[in-house]
């Protein structure tokens, strides 16, 4: 093994935070041994510790605000140390179960408490590798204090250090190639790094006081750990070759025990006994920039495949409101169609003198272009679809509280033209080709100014409600007949059937690259190291609501040319599309009644609801008029017939 001294750092510095700590714990006994990381379900930040206000040691969990503080292992002896997995799926803590200390690993629930080391010595300081396949820990179980790796089931024990010193309290780096720890090796405890394979120990600090619980930073830049050089404990930070050492606390207390990064690295959690006895406190010293400071809120509020709930009480309630869904759809829509089929030069006039401004600005950016377009010269062609196709980019954009003159938004508004731009020549030029191509119409794509309306509609909606990532209908353009020939209803529901299904199946290939490209941009502050991430999202999410929301069977809809073609492969489809939006993007965590509460579900009922209200009143005005004041009788079973007639029947190819 070989040993590699890094050159004296000189006098640390000392930094005067702007960012006074806050305590998060207010207990009589000790609250110490903070965790900080992003629990999976739901997508939230979270703080495990370890407290003893229960007679003796148990691990809790905390928002990370201090609100919420639940015990997780409520075990019959002392259980210390806790250390949360990078992904937020699992917990590793030291046990007593027997007297001696073992590593336990759990969900973050609480749950599925496990035994790995099960060996008579002490083994005490686990951490976790990134992808959770590794724990680092200290044992004695070869006489001495050393460094020991083991894969995430226990198995693979081996010694690492294997050093006739004492070597304790190991941390992962973030890429999983390093671990640093504390050693005494050279006389006292000072902070050193090595490779995962124990290789090239390097030594970071070398001063006469002790300094202990060294822990990286989210991005592997920086090295946080405790020391008594000032007179007392302090927690420090330096960069991961040992330069720059900076007394971030300074105050005449203990600050002490593992300290743990923000996800965003911008912030410290640490234990001290500034007020009297062992709390957590969180600060935000200025020397710590957040990373990931390009990565746009929209892009991060939508979980990747392996964040969502597996739990099939969610599951469950997910597909039974996706199905309360389609058929509240089914039935409103049904009065809708009827009404407007007998009320329908009417309706177009209320319709065109509402929609005249966006078919004039629709005008602006030309004819309909596509497969069988009449040729124009190339800047008329492109220039006007551009524009519109950047302006709803631009609005998108907003659709995410970050938006602004910055970084983030550079990216957010380049993911949205490319998501917006690849799904609408996908689904609507997938129809103009194969109308042409298959069935002979003559079709092309008209880009509509409508889409800038659509948009504005859709972020004030998202921005009142405070839903994210918010709602997305991302086309900005439409198939269209250029002949007066029209597709009878066999042609409809198949020239709509492909790019339906394709685009679904797009969006769902883009949302599980979320997880490779989430990993390439985690902690990254490049902006074109984002981009591909930010792109994956906006596909997904604005794929994923341009298919539900064009399910709908209104007439002008795709959703009620499915259902008149087959309205099985209509329902099959509406249903995948709406369990998706539930299940990723709505009702993430909530089980039976206990989705209520969630104000992404009470919008999405609202919205619905308004619907069907909008419906229902339409069809009693027309109605109205034609049987005066006389309207049918629900005690009459006048509703019931009505339900009757208007019920789905296959008409006559």
């Amino acid at each position: 093994m070989s040993l590699v001294v890094a050159a004296p750092a000189g006098a640390q510095e000392r930094e005067q935070s702007t960012s006074y700590p806050v305590r998060l714990t207010y207990n009589s006994q000790t609250d110490r041994q903070p965790s900080w990381g992003r629990i999976r379900t739901p997508p939230v930040e979270k703080i495990v510790f370890a407290s003893e206000r229960d007679g003796q040691g148990e691990i809790y969990i905390m928002n990370t605000d201090g609100s919420s503080q639940t015990n997780l292992t409520k075990s019959p002896w002392m259980d210390l140390d806790p250390c949360l997995s990078k992904d937020g799926a699992k917990i590793a803590y030291e046990s007593y179960p027997s007297g001696d200390g073992e590593i336990y690993i759990m969900n973050s629930d609480g749950t599925s408490q496990v035994d790995l080391t099960n060996n008579p010595a002490d083994d005490y300081d686990p951490s976790f590798s990134r992808d959770r396949s590794k724990l680092a820990f200290t044992s004695n179980r070869d006489g001495n204090w050393d460094i020991f790796l083991t894969n995430s089931d226990g198995s693979g024990q081996i010694n690492l250090t294997n050093n006739p010193a004492e070597d304790r309290v190991p941390s992962f780096s973030p890429d999983g190639s390093k671990i640093a720890f504390a050693s005494d090796r050279n006389g006292n405890s000072d902070i050193y790094v090595m490779n995962v394979d124990g290789s090239g120990v390097t030594r970071l600090t070398n001063d006469p006081a002790m300094a202990y619980y060294p822990s990286f930073s989210p991005d592997g830049s920086k090295i946080a750990f405790v020391s008594y050089r000032d007179g007392n404990l302090e927690v420090y930070v330096m960069n991961s070759d040992g330069s720059g050492q900076t007394n971030l606390t300074n105050n005449p207390a203990n600050d002490s025990f593992p300290t743990s990064f923000s996800p965003d690295g911008s912030r410290i959690a640490f234990t001290s006994e500034r007020d009297g006895n062992e709390e957590i406190y969180v600060f935000s010293p200025p020397s710590l920039e957040p990373i990931g400071a390009s990565k746009p809120g929209f892009v991060a509020s939508v979980p990747g495949p392996d964040e969502i709930s597996t739990d099939p009480e969610v599951i469950g309630t997910n597909v039974f409101l996706a199905l309360f869904i389609i058929l509240a759809f089914a039935f409103t829509s049904t009065l809708f169609n009827r009404t407007l089929r007998e009320n329908r030069r009417e309706i177009e006039e209320w319709a065109g003198q509402l929609s005249r401004p966006f078919r004039r600005l629709s005008g602006l950016v030309g004819k309909p272009y596509g497969v069988a377009a009449a040729r124009r010269p190339l800047v008329r062609r492109l220039v006007g679809p551009a524009t519109i196709l950047l302006l709803t980019g631009l609005i998108y954009g907003l659709l995410s509280p970050d938006f602004g003159f910055n970084t983030k938004s550079v990216v957010l508004f380049a993911s949205m033209v490319m998501g917006v731009g690849a799904i609408t020549y996908l689904y609507e030029g997938g129809k103009a080709l194969i109308a042409t191509g298959r069935f002979g119409l003559r079709a092309g794509v008209k880009v509509y100014g409508l889409a800038l309306a659509i948009a504005a509609v859709c972020v004030l909606i998202s921005r009142v409600v405070d839903f994210q990532p918010g709602f997305l209908y991302g086309f900005v353009a439409s198939y269209t007949l250029l002949a007066r020939a029209a597709p009878d209803r066999r042609q409809s529901g198949q020239i709509v059937f492909l790019p339906a299904v394709g685009l679904l199946a797009f969006s769902v290939i883009a949302w599980l690259l979320v997880i490779p490209l989430r990993e390439v941009s985690e902690g990254s502050d490049t902006w074109w190291v984002v981009l591909p991430e930010g792109a994956a999202v906006a596909v997904f999410v604005a794929g994923l609501q341009g298919v539900f929301f064009n399910m709908i069977p209104l007439t002008f809809f795709d959703g009620a040319k499915m259902a008149e073609w087959n309205r099985w492969v209509w329902f099959a489809l509406f249903g995948v599309a709406g369990f998706l939006f539930w299940h990723v993007l709505l009702n993430k965590e909530g089980a039976y009644l206990g989705a209520l509460p969630d104000k992404r579900v009470i919008t999405a009922l609202s919205l619905l609801s308004f619907y069907s209200v909008v419906s229902l009143t339409t069809w009693a005005y027309f109605r109205r008029r034609v049987y005066g004041s006389a309207l049918p009788s629900l005690a009459a079973g006048g509703w019931a017939r009505g339900a009757a007639r208007i019920s789905w029947r296959r008409r006559p190819r």
